[in-house]
């Protein structure tokens, strides 16, 4: 039965196989050392522990912080999950109906039909190999981590140009979540490898980060918002000033009465005593000047020594 779900661009074959756009998925390959399905697990955690930071510098802090931890990160995730399974030996899977403890005996007792194969003989040396560096995951650890992690992990492989859901691989609910799911990549379509050549890479959906960038800017914006209170400035209200009208009283210049100078008038005191008389002669005065000693008036005492007349010459 097919049906599509447009949300996810998922292409259901059946309730196990999915296909998928290559374009869908950001691919990242891992180091092929015997634990490149740990990498690949530890290399998208990166990516979701730096995936909100700034778009510019989001690429560089993945790739410096995953070529400084992501060893020990992978390490880490190894040591969770051998430990998960020493502890959930007789765990169900309910999916399958079969116990943690009846895949690991079935996966010795392979090793142990199989020519040339010493890595273990039994559950315990399993375990043990299991807790090495170097050592192959598989189908087993894929249960573990899932069920350690509380996520999906779902293994495509590349066919015709497309992703397609593999053998492996394992979902905790029916539903697929793809913003929640574990994407890792498996080379197995290609069947021209051999068993050594198999190899883990790791996927990230491109929703996702997209989406991871704007909920960060979405929540960046709402913290400005409640962060600031809303402040409603009162409009400055400003007064009515009913200016009076000045009336101005009408000034009337009064024209400037010039007062006439009256002058006073001089009386000539009357000399008692002394007679003035005109002294005859010519017209000239005593410097030549025509008129000038005319009308002269010459007291008596200085015409005369010691007469107190005057005379006329």
């Amino acid at each position: 039965m097919n049906r599509s779900n447009p949300k996810m661009n998922y292409k259901y074959i059946n309730i196990y196989i999915y296909i998928m756009k290559k374009s869908d998925f950001i691919y990242s390959s891992v180091l092929g050392d015997g634990a490149c399905f740990f990498h690949s697990i530890a290399y998208i955690l990166t990516m979701e522990e730096h995936n909100n930071e700034n778009e510019d510098s989001r690429d560089y802090k993945i790739a410096t912080s995953f070529a400084k931890n992501g060893n020990a990160l992978s390490r880490k995730l190894r040591r969770e999950c051998v430990s998960w399974l020493e502890q959930n030996l007789d765990y169900t899977i309910s999916q399958i109906g079969r116990t943690i403890r009846q895949e690991i005996q079935e996966e010795v007792d392979n090793c142990i039909n199989t020519n040339g194969c010493e890595k273990y003989n039994t559950i315990s040396t399993y375990l043990t190999y299991m807790r090495k560096y170097k050592s192959y995951a598989g189908q087993i650890e894929i249960y573990a981590l899932s069920y350690k992690l509380g996520r999906s992990i779902r293994v495509f492989t590349e066919r015709n140009g497309k992703y397609k859901t593999s053998g492996l691989g394992f979902m905790i609910g029916l539903d697929p979540d793809l913003l929640d799911d574990i994407h890792i990549f498996h080379n197995s379509g290609n069947k021209n490898l051999k068993p050594n050549q198999y190899h883990f890479d790791a996927l990230f959906p491109k929703k996702k980060y997209m989406k991871d960038m704007k909920d960060k800017s979405t929540k960046k914006n709402n913290t400005k918002e409640t962060t600031r209170k809303k402040t409603t400035r009162k409009k400055p209200t400003r007064k009515k000033t009913t200016r009076k009208k000045t009336t101005r009283k009408k000034t009337t210049r009064k024209k400037p009465t010039r007062k006439k100078p009256t002058r006073k008038k001089t009386t000539r005191k009357k000399t008692t005593g002394k007679k003035s008389v005109y002294r005859r002669g010519s017209r000239r005065g005593p410097r030549g000047r025509r008129g000038s000693n005319r009308n002269k008036l010459v007291s008596k005492k200085s015409s005369r020594r010691g007469s107190g007349r005057g005379i006329f010459p």
